[in-house]
């Protein structure tokens, strides 16, 4: 007598017990592009003096670009990141290993 009660509660108690809500659908917020950022008059110069190269050349290494700023190379490689990204006036352009600057 006493299981029956038992099970009577646990089968009415399953009853009452309500399903969670579905998933409501959750909205991305993509934020603009930041502003470009503020240069310093020395990276300014470098940067006149990678777009005179890429007036006569067709592309520019971080390499060759550390070599022309002395820079080291991977500083270079992030200086030209920095204003393919945020000035647009270089471009990044990957060809199978080789990453190279172009004219933006």
């Amino acid at each position: 007598m006493i299981l029956t009660v038992v099970l009577a509660c646990s089968c009415a108690s399953a009853r009452h017990h309500k399903h969670p809500a579905p998933h409501k659908p959750v909205a991305v917020v993509v934020a603009p592009p930041p502003a470009p950022a503020h240069i310093t008059s020395a990276q300014q110069q470098r940067l006149d003096m990678v777009l005179g190269y890429l007036n006569k050349h067709k592309h520019i290494t971080a390499r060759q670009y550390g070599k022309m700023t002395g820079l080291s190379e991977a500083v270079a490689d992030m200086e030209l990141d920095s204003f393919a990204r945020d000035l647009r006036s270089i471009k990044v352009v990957v060809k199978g290993k080789k990453k190279l600057y172009v004219r933006g």
